[in-house]
């Protein structure tokens, strides 16, 4: 899992959003990831 931050701590909830300057960063995390497994096939 990855998690990036929540406006107002809010998380499994309608009400949650986030915006995309703080998902950036949980975005590299994942594509990174992807990009070092794609090198171990």
């Amino acid at each position: 899992m990855i998690f990036t931050p929540c406006a107002d701590g809010i998380t499994h909830n309608n009400l949650e959003r986030a915006t995309l300057e703080r998902t950036l960063p949980g975005v590299d995390v994942l594509a990174n990831a992807v990009l070092m497994r794609a090198q171990r096939a």
